[in-house]
This record gives structure tokens, C-alpha cells and sequence, in this order.
């Protein structure tokens, strides 16, 4: 591999390591009350869920979960009653889902943490946009020219959009995105995001969490899903970050 090849991969992952999309990370599966995975007619229902852990605004004791509700169906879908259960007692008593005035104190908190970290990446995309332009003065090489100024381009996009979020990200979870908050209502072939911000202690007694049951009903319909929202063996997150091997 030369070294223009090295450049090349550096700039490229930099530049399209972000994309979007509905559903998120991880898809929930049918269980029993005990947890066991089970055959269910969720499909003629029309709910699918899906979740991930947003790692960007997470720390030590507070884990912020996305989940995505879909409605494959062409009904309507009303989920009358949504609660979160661990279905472990030592779990259950050292979890704290976050609302009211904790909310909005975590809200303050974090606002404040998001605007020193999008200053450190800006500060790191306007570093390497110095040196992607850096690379295309000083090369004699076409190919490393071009590579350069198209690197270039896309960091210069990356920081607008980087500085627009940090000036715009306020409020980041109002009330009714709170997954508990209140009845869901889904539109047909539609879908709501919802969260939860997880305040967790004790991590050496309740472990490593990647995943949570979420119990739902409706008018005609109740039921449990498995909800997973991260892999250890994908994870960059800080939080439970105290927990040795993980």
C-alpha cells in the first residue's frame, strides 16, 4: 500500500463516517414473561422496534436510548399503556428512568457537555482541513492533489454542519419524546422517535446493560419485546465506563 493510498482511506473514512436512516441499531424480538424469545404474530400487528444507544451524549451514570417505533400495518396504532422492566430485581433497583425536574437538570448538563465536545471536533476537523489543503499545495501528484481538495471540501461541509448542530442543539429531549409519556400513536406505514435517558449506580453488582424489555398494550393486544440497544463488542460509549473489562 503506498502512501498515497494511506491519505486516501484516512480522508475518506473521515469524511463519510456518518449517515442516516429510519430505523436504529438494533431490532427488538418477541418474549415471554420470563424473557425467552417466542414465535408471535407481531407482523399482522405492525409494530417494529428498533434501538440504539446514542453514545455521543452518554456518560459514566446516565445512558441516553433511542428507540424507533415503526407501523408496517395500514391501521392505526395506539399503544394505550408502554412500561420498562429488566425482569431482574438487582437491575430494576439500581435503574432510574429519568423525568421531570431530573430531566430537565440532566438536559442543562448535557447541553453543556455537547457544546465543549462539538468545539473539540471542530477544532479537529479545521486541523485536518489544514492539512488536507496543506497536501494539495505542497504534492506534484494529480491524484494526491485531487484526493485533497475533495477531502477538503468534505471536512469544510463537515464543520458548517458540526457548527450549525452546536448552535441549535437546545432542549434536546422535550417531554413528548419521552417514550412514557402519555398514549402512542402511530400513523400507518409511519413512524415516532421516542427516548430514554437511563440513570444507572452500583455497576458491579447490575453489570454490563445492553438491553431492556419494553411491555406494551393496546386496546386489543399486549406483549413484550427484548429490546437490545448496544454490543459490548461495538461499543465507544463512556457509560458504565467504571466497570473493569469492559
Amino acid at each position: 500500500m503506498t502512501t498515497k493510498d494511506v491519505i486516501f482511506g484516512f480522508f475518506f473514512l473521515i469524511v463519510f463516517s456518518n449517515c442516516a436512516t429510519i430505523h436504529s441499531q438494533h431490532f427488538a424480538i418477541p418474549v415471554n414473561g420470563k424473557g425467552d424469545a417466542i414465535q408471535s404474530k407481531s407482523s399482522d400487528f405492525g409494530l417494529v422496534v428498533s434501538s440504539h444507544e446514542i453514545t455521543e451524549l452518554s456518560s459514566t451514570y446516565f445512558g441516553v436510548i433511542e428507540f424507533t417505533l415503526e407501523n408496517k400495518s395500514q391501521a392505526w396504532i395506539k399503544l394505550e399503556k408502554v412500561s420498562i422492566d429488566f425482569l431482574d430485581t438487582r437491575i430494576n433497583k439500581n435503574v432510574k428512568i429519568l423525568s421531570g425536574k431530573e430531566l430537565l437538570a440532566w438536559n442543562h448538563a448535557i447541553q453543556r457537555k455537547i457544546k465543549i465536545d462539538a468545539y473539540n471536533e471542530f477544532t479537529l476537523l479545521a486541523s485536518l482541513k489544514l492539512l488536507a489543503d496543506t497536501i494539495e499545495l505542497a504534492s506534484e501528484d494529480e491524484r494526491v492533489k485531487s484526493w485533497s481538495r475533495f477531502s477538503s471540501l468534505g471536512l469544510e461541509s463537515s464543520m458548517n454542519v458540526e457548527s450549525f448542530k452546536q448552535s441549535q442543539e437546545k432542549n434536546l429531549f422535550l417531554p413528548k419524546d419521552h417514550l412514557l409519556n402519555s398514549q402512542l400513536v402511530i400513523p400507518p406505514g409511519l413512524f415516532e422517535k421516542k427516548y430514554l435517558v437511563l440513570n444507572t449506580k452500583n455497576h458491579s453488582e447490575i453489570q454490563y446493560l445492553d438491553h431492556l424489555f419494553l411491555k406494551y398494550q393496546t386496546t386489543t393486544k399486549q406483549g413484550i419485546l427484548k429490546v437490545t440497544f448496544r454490543n459490548p463488542s461495538d461499543d465507544d460509549s463512556g457509560w458504565q465506563y467504571d466497570l473493569n473489562g469492559k
